[in-house]
């Protein structure tokens, strides 16, 4: 068994749609909470993704369309 310093821990497994969840979110006023509730109906979505969530493909599809839905009306 091999155990990790802090400074040489291997990198967290990040999804890709974190990223975009991420920039979407740094243009808009709406909280991390209020996204997984409106988009996902969980307001823990958001830090499951960032503890290393890998969202299924319907997921992710399902987070896209969301944002797409949201920015038409915005």
């Amino acid at each position: 068994m091999h155990f990790y310093a802090a400074s040489d821990a291997p990198p967290r497994y990040v999804a890709p749609i974190l990223r975009e969840i991420e920039d979407y979110l740094a243009g808009s006023p709406m909280s991390v909470t209020t996204f997984g509730t409106k988009a996902m109906g969980d307001p823990r979505f958001i830090y499951t993704l960032r503890q290393g969530r890998d969202p299924s493909s319907r997921t992710v599809e399902r987070v896209r369309n969301f944002m797409r839905g949201e920015a038409a009306h915005a």
